[in-house]
C-alpha cells in the first residue's frame, strides 16, 4: 500500500508543478510608465461586482495562506482585455467551471479554488493593453503564459 500511496503523491506534485524563471536583469529593466494602481479579488463569484468596469491588465496569483504574515504569493499567468475587467473576470468564472476550459487554464483555476486570486489594473482608454500585457509577461515570466516575447521565447524554450 505504501507504493501505491507514493505513487499517489508524486501524481499530485506533477500536477502541481509549474516552472518558475526568475531574472532579476528582466524586473529592472520594465519600464511602464505611469504607476499602475493594482486590486486584488478572490477569485469567486463574490469579487464579480467588485472588479473595475475598465480596460487593463490581469494576473492570476496562487496565495498559500498558510504562513501567518509572511507574504508569499506564485504569479501563474498575466493577461489583458480592452472590454471591462469585469467582463473579462466573468468569462473565467464561467471557463472554470467549463468541461472546454483551456489547457493552460486547466493547469491553473481548478486546482488552487481556495488560493487563487484575481489582481487587475485599470487602464486609460489612451494606453493600450496589449503593450502593457507584453511588457510584464516579458519581465515576470508567468509560467501560464505561452505567448512569449520573442526577446525571451528562444531562451525560455531551451530552460
Amino acid at each position: 500500500m505504501s507504493q501505491y500511496n507514493d505513487l499517489l503523491a508524486s501524481d499530485e506534485m506533477m500536477r502541481h508543478s509549474h516552472q518558475m524563471i526568475m531574472l532579476p536583469r528582466l524586473w529592472s529593466s520594465l519600464s511602464l510608465g505611469p504607476t499602475m494602481s493594482w486590486s486584488v479579488f478572490p477569485f469567486n463569484d463574490g469579487s464579480r461586482s467588485l472588479i473595475p468596469d475598465q480596460q487593463g491588465v490581469y494576473a492570476f496569483l496562487v496565495l498559500p495562506g498558510c504562513a501567518g504574515d509572511l507574504n508569499v504569493s506564485y504569479l501563474m499567468y498575466i493577461g489583458e482585455t480592452g472590454r471591462t475587467l469585469r467582463e473579462r473576470f466573468g468569462e473565467y468564472l464561467v471557463e472554470a467551471r467549463s468541461d472546454k476550459i483551456r489547457p493552460k487554464l486547466l493547469r491553473i483555476l481548478p486546482l488552487y479554488p481556495d488560493h487563487l486570486v484575481f489582481a487587475c489594473a485599470p487602464l486609460p482608454v489612451s494606453i493600450v493593453p496589449r503593450d502593457v500585457e507584453s511588457a510584464l509577461i516579458e519581465a515576470l515570466l508567468p509560467p501560464g503564459n505561452d505567448d512569449v516575447p520573442a526577446t525571451v521565447r528562444r531562451p525560455r524554450k531551451a530552460f
